[in-house]
């Protein structure tokens, strides 16, 4: 559903639900420089209709070519553009939408107020069709845990066994490239291999398990990238994190090309009752738990002071308790939603 916002000051306009900062004379709309929309780079719908909102009336010229939408070449794709109401235009796409995993610019010019002062410069905006692929979540969740151990499998063996340090780099370089570019590999992974890794404490530069469950989110979907973040939980091993994966397209074969961690901050992964009851369901159903069977109910809402080494601060940090049954006796767990770090209930 497309949503627009309309500010009701006179100091600028409302353009796709984002305000841009833009000078305003007394008579209509004076735009300082080209300006690039700071959200450009969405992925969105192949069949997606962008609206515009100014802040006052404006007029456009259905003759004009002001309002246009440019392919990656730089052609002009046949979108319809229509005034829909004194404030407003909408850019419809093309009847037969627009082409999935292609990257476009939409370019705003010649809109002139009622009072017949046009913008001196063009607005332009990004933007990415997404690839089918896109949706399917189990494509993305294959590819990483797929690529973080492998990546890991090679890393180790490249290890010297005996005296516990690692070896030659350019050993383990070339099964390394059926796996992540050349760039991630010289910028991230060898120096990883040479000075961070300890091969004796289990250590790795990847999270172990992922709660995609819990935090998933696909953040560009092309052709040629993809680029997606899921959670590492916390956990008596991790403080857990945001971890963001970028991968290319390489001969058609996704490579890793990024990889970055993030602290959780504010309010965290802000996990409600419902999901956390379903996680802690799943978990407990797991065959490495060896129950039979498994039933999760949620007992209430608590909260109590945790301390955060890397703040060097204490938190009232809220969490729930669930009771769990099994065929093996029953237990109670507190599940904190800022982390997802599952704590025990003393009997």
């Amino acid at each position: 559903m497309d949503r627009s916002v309309r500010n009701k000051s006179l100091k600028g306009f409302t353009f796709m639900s984002v305000l841009f900062f833009l000078l305003l004379g007394s008579a209509g709309i004076i735009a300082a420089e080209e300006k690039e929309w700071a959200g450009s780079g969405k992925v969105v719908p192949e069949d997606k209709k962008w609206t515009i909102t100014f802040n006052t009336s404006v007029v456009y010229d259905q003759d004009s070519s002001g309002i246009t939408v440019e392919d990656q070449s730089g052609t002009k794709v046949d979108v319809t553009v229509k005034q829909a109401g004194e404030e407003k235009i909408e850019v419809l796409p093309p009847a037969k939408g627009y082409t999935a995993g292609e990257s476009y610019v939409l370019r705003i010019a010649d809109v002139a107020s009622s009072q017949k002062v046009k913008m001196t410069d063009d607005i332009t905006m990004s933007f990415t069709i997404e690839e089918p692929s896109s949706k399917d979540k189990q494509a993305y969740i294959d590819l990483v845990e797929s690529t973080n151990s492998t990546i890991r499998n090679i890393l180790v063996s490249g290890w010297d066994q005996e005296t516990l340090s690692p070896g030659d780099f350019s050993d383990i370089e070339g099964e390394l490239r059926e796996v992540a570019t050349k760039r991630f590999i010289q910028d991230t992974l060898k120096p990883y291999f040479e000075v961070e890794m300890c091969y004796p404490c289990d250590s790795s530069m990847f999270p172990y398990s992922i709660a995609h469950e819990l935090h998933f989110e696909v953040i560009k979907a092309t052709n040629d990238e993809r680029i997606f973040q899921t959670a590492e939980l916390s956990n008596h091993l991790s403080e857990g994190m945001l971890v963001t994966y970028t991968f290319k397209n390489e001969d058609g074969e996704w490579l890793l090309d990024d990889y970055k961690e993030e602290r959780f901050s504010g309010g965290g992964l802000d996990i409600s009752v419902e999901a956390a009851h379903d996680y802690m369901k799943d978990l407990y159903r797991d065959p490495s738990y060896g129950y039979e069977n498994v039933a999760v109910t949620y007992v209430e809402k608590g909260a109590e002071e945790q301390y955060d080494w890397y703040t060097n601060r204490s938190y009232n940090r809220a969490y729930y308790v669930f009771q769990v049954k099994t065929d093996r006796g029953e237990f109670q767990r507190k599940f904190f939603p800022f982390d997802g770090f599952i704590g025990y209930i003393e009997d």
